[in-house]
Parts: C-alpha cells; structure tokens; sequence
C-alpha cells in the first residue's frame, strides 16, 4: 500500500465554522512532510502559531473518511474513529 503524507496548517476555528486550512504539499514520506515545515515554520503567518501544524497520514487510492456522510453543522464526518491520526 502506497501511503503519502499532507502538510497542513489549521486556520483558527470560529465556533459552528467548519476547520480551513492551508496545504503546503504532499510527500512521500513523514521526513520530507516535516523537513517542509521546518522551511515553512519562520514564514510570516506559519510563525505565530506553530502549534497549528499537521500531518497526515494517508493511504492512496481508497476511500476517505467521508464514507458515512458529514454534521452540517460541524462539518466533522459521521464515521467516529476513521480520520488518519496526527502525527
């Protein structure tokens, strides 16, 4: 199984507001994701809030966590316990 590995940094979350982000890249392997974080962590906007960084973990070619549908209102999906862990 192919895995990659998204780098992302969470935007601030309003109550009821479903999470934005912001996807730096995709990489083959945890390494290269937190190697690219290292680069982004002292650019304007990443810097202030290093505690908002991700990575995930996610194999290629099969379906997402969305399976069961998604809270209109919270915009988290309904399937409990499927989302890729943090790394």
């Amino acid at each position: 199984m192919t895995t990659v590995y998204f780098l992302r940094h969470v935007e601030r979350r309003e109550p009821n507001a479903p999470q934005t982000y912001k996807t730096i890249g995709v990489f083959s392997t945890a390494e290269k994701a937190r190697e690219m974080q290292r680069r982004y962590s002292n650019v304007r906007g990443f810097r202030n809030h290093p505690e908002r960084w991700q990575i995930w973990e996610t194999p290629v070619d099969q379906e997402t966590d969305w399976r069961e549908g998604y809270d209109t209102t919270t915009h988290e999906p309904l399937l409990k316990g499927a989302r890729p862990e943090r790394l």
